[in-house]
């Protein structure tokens, strides 16, 4: 971290990634203190200023926190440009001015994967330009949502956990996406979860005839999340899709379209695209995106 913070002319933009507990959020607190601190003691800042201190206190005037709002849990446009649907400074309208007492204006975006793609797009220009005062951190347990242009416009940081327990079923270690933190919520409903990792086992060695009836199968099961994880609809829909990301990722049979098939899915869904049609579109692209067939 002090490396990365006495880089002269080094990134703009930092994206942490790994499990949930695995410290990102701690890591991108550290790095806007860095940054924002006046008087930093070796690149890291020196928690003793005032400014380091209205970190901590969350009162920081140029830093901004995103993270994902309201029972769907996204973040919207209107957190990166100025919206009538604005509640807080956005991330472009924060950059237009210097700051006000800290050596740089920076933003963190917690969970960027939850991001709209309306959101993703005007973030863009942003990233490449945010000016010379402006820094931004996204954090992501998620990497393979996050699109392949906002990644390359970041430097990304992969955040490490410790092994799991051995008490962990295969079902569990592949639909948390090696987080130990989300075991526990994939346990308030074992069933569907050990259901999904079989339906991507099913889907690998399913004849092409099968793919709609397989799609509506996740989506049932996706509805099944609702109840046990207190979801509304959408929410339930994305955590399903998170899961089968996950599962596809680490199968064999899958080749790399394969999670970027789900990745597509999973950012219509998530700006209201209906989930028994996308489950159709997707499930026929699973069944093309296997590996050797």
């Amino acid at each position: 971290m002090a490396a990365l913070l006495r880089r002269d002319g080094g990134a703009h933009a930092v994206l942490f990634y790994g499990a949930e507990g695995a410290g990102k959020a701690t890591l991108a607190r550290e790095l806007a203190r860095g940054w924002l601190c006046k008087t930093p003691v070796d690149g890291l800042g020196c928690r003793e200023c005032g400014i380091c201190r209205s970190v901590d206190a969350a009162r920081a005037v140029d830093l901004v926190w995103v993270v994902p709002q309201g029972a769907s849990r996204l973040i919207h446009l209107s957190a990166i440009v100025a919206t009538n649907d604005s509640e807080s400074v956005p991330v472009t309208e924060l950059f237009r001015t210097m700051p006000l007492m800290a050596r740089h204006k920076v933003v963190v975006i917690e969970d960027a994967d939850r991001m709209n793609a309306a959101a993703y797009n005007a973030l863009l220009k942003t990233l490449e330009e945010p000016g010379p005062h402006g820094r931004l951190i996204l954090t992501t347990s998620a990497i393979s949502r996050i699109p392949a242009t906002i990644r390359s416009r970041c430097l990304t940081i992969q955040c490490s956990l410790p092994d799991f327990d051995a008490d962990v079923t295969d079902a569990e270690r592949a639909c948390s996406e090696g987080a130990v933190g989300v075991v526990d919520r994939i346990r308030k409903a074992p069933e569907v979860y050990a259901s999904i990792h079989g339906l991507v086992d099913r889907l690998a060695n399913a004849p092409r005839s099968q793919a709609l009836a397989l799609g509506a199968e996740f989506s049932d099961l996706a509805e099944a999340l609702q109840k046990p994880l207190g979801l509304v609809a959408r929410a339930a829909d994305t955590e399903a899709l998170r899961a089968l990301a996950a599962c596809v990722v680490e199968h064999p049979a899958y080749g790399p379209e394969a999670a970027q098939a789900v990745a597509e899915t999973h950012r219509i869904v998530q700006g209201n695209g209906n989930m028994a049609i996308q489950c159709d579109a997707l499930f026929v692209a699973l069944m093309s995106a296997r590996a050797g067939r």
